[in-house]
C-alpha cells in the first residue's frame, strides 16, 4: 500500500530531520535498510504468490510464527550491536 511504500522515503527523512541535529544520521543506509527489511519480503511473498501458490499455500499457515521469529532476531540484532 502507499504506507509500506511511503516509510521507505520517511523513515529516513524523519530520523534526518528529528535527529540530525542531535547525531549523525546516514539517510541513504537507514533507506536501504528500510527496503530489505520492508520491500523486499513483500516483493518476494507477491512473487511466490503469483507463480508458486502451491509452496504459497504450506508457508502461509507459518507466517505468524515467521514473523515473530523474525521480529526477534531483528531486535536482538541491532540490540546487540556495540
Amino acid at each position: 500500500t502507499a504506507t509500506t511504500f511511503g516509510c521507505i522515503f520517511m523513515t529516513p527523512l524523519l530520523a534526518w530531520l528529528v535527529l540530525g541535529a542531535i547525531v549523525p544520521v546516514d539517510p541513504v543506509g537507514i533507506a536501504q535498510s528500510t527496503i530489505q527489511i520492508v520491500l523486499l519480503p513483500i516483493l518476494l511473498g507477491g512473487f511466490l504468490n503469483s507463480f508458486a501458490p502451491r509452496i504459497t499455500a504450506c508457508i502461509t499457515p507459518l507466517s505468524p510464527l515467521i514473523g515473530i521469529a523474525a521480529t526477534i532476531v531483528l531486535v536482538g540484532a541491532s540490540v546487540s550491536q556495540p
